[in-house]
């Protein structure tokens, strides 16, 4: 306790001294004001991140190059599980179909992902994902290079594009629809933009 009565955090060290007929100790007392301060500080920033991790409605997942490491209760719902042991563990490249709908495999590209995202910090892009139960989800994906608990890992945020990708599709068989029949149409038919009455 300081003269003003505030009290100070130490550690104290005890070491035995042997002397002729005495019994002499020696004590250090260390201020641990900044360490605790450091550990609360720490401790707190912890916690927002674990508030933040797993109060958000987007999946979130954290893995290195080797496997999932974290997953958030919003990623585990996405993927159909029951719980985050399903994922936990695994290589991120696992959760997806032998290939892409590119026809590459997600091996690979799973790779080169992984690779540019520890090499520039971040890269966003389209997945096929394969939930452990074999439903297949398109997903959008957006890596993000981060230090946690001292090292770097990948902050992955995932969303279910499955309505996305069915309007785009169902939008594009229209297209071809009316594109077909315009074409084919016998009768002479053109289109005019309205805002300048020019043909489009």
């Amino acid at each position: 306790q300081k003269p003003d009565g505030q009290l100070v955090p130490t550690e104290v060290r005890l070491l035995h001294l042997p002397a002729d007929g005495q019994n002499l100790i020696r004590a250090s007392i260390i201020d641990n004001t900044e360490r605790k301060r450091a550990e609360r500080s720490l401790r707190e920033s912890e916690e927002k991140f674990r508030a933040l991790f797993e109060g958000s409605s987007q999946g979130v997942v954290l893995h290195d190059e080797k496997e999932l490491l974290e997953v958030n209760s919003a990623a585990v719902r996405l993927f159909g599980c029951k719980g985050p042991e399903e994922l936990v563990g695994q290589h991120p490249g696992a959760l997806a179909p032998e290939r892409q709908p590119s026809g590459e495999p997600s091996a690979v590209l799973a790779a080169r992902h992984i690779a540019e995202c520890m090499a520039t910090g971040g890269v966003r892009f389209e997945w096929l994902a394969c939930a452990p139960g074999g439903k297949l989800i398109p997903m959008e994906v957006a890596l993000t290079r981060i230090e946690w608990s001292g090292r770097q890992v990948i902050q992955a945020y995932i969303t279910d594009i499955t309505e996305r990708t069915r309007a785009q599709a169902a939008l594009a068989e229209s297209e071809a629809r009316f594109s077909a029949a315009f074409q084919a149409s016998p009768a002479f038919l053109s289109i005019l933009r309205a805002s300048d009455e020019k043909y489009v």
